[in-house]
């Protein structure tokens, strides 16, 4: 039987930093696949990055 190993990554995004984020998550790829796993899961909005504050201000505009 198979294992299946998982990889849960969690990385500092940079809101709007689409190249920062995309490397950083690149890196944790390459770490990821030399510590032996088959799948690494990534925080939602990774690439473009995530700010709490920014949800609030967009429902302000609206």
């Amino acid at each position: 039987m198979h294992r299946l190993r998982i990889g849960m990554v969690q990385i500092n995004t940079t809101v709007g930093d689409f190249r920062g984020n995309t490397q950083r998550i690149l890196q944790a790829i390459v770490e990821g696949k030399s510590l032996g796993a088959d799948l690494l899961t990534f925080p939602e909005l990774a690439i473009c990055g995530y700010a709490q504050w920014y949800s609030a201000s967009g429902v302000e505009v609206l």
